[in-house]
């Protein structure tokens, strides 16, 4: 059973993105920024310099994401690393837990959830 979802909050670009995360990218699975904006088709990006400012897009519309309960915008990742959350540094903690929490990420020895 699929729980409906009210999109009337967003809009273009920012609905195309977070639809195509929360229909493709399940329970214990990540994509990078730029891999998220490639799958919406939402970007034209034939360039290097295109790709990037696309994927710096899409990372603002995780900021943004106004459903992030349902729409898990945690697991949109950096191409090199975790990538951000919001909160700054008690936001990228509990964007750590929820992916070693999802299997994501392996449990580090002192993993204990976010401080």
């Amino acid at each position: 059973m699929e729980l409906p979802l009210d999109w009337r909050l967003t809009s273009g670009a920012q609905q195309s993105v977070l639809r195509t995360l929360q229909q493709t990218v399940g329970f214990g699975r990540t994509i990078t920024y730029g891999e998220l904006a490639e799958r919406s088709g939402a970007f034209e990006a034939a360039d290097p310099e295109q790709r990037a400012l696309a994927a710096r897009t899409v990372g603002s519309i995780m900021g943004s994401n106004p459903i992030s309960l349902l729409v898990p915008c945690h697991r949109v990742v950096a191409a090199h690393g975790i990538g951000g959350f919001g909160g700054g540094e008690t936001g990228l903690a509990v964007k750590r837990w929820l992916l070693t929490l999802e299997g994501a990420l392996a449990p580090t020895l002192d993993w204990a959830g976010p401080s």
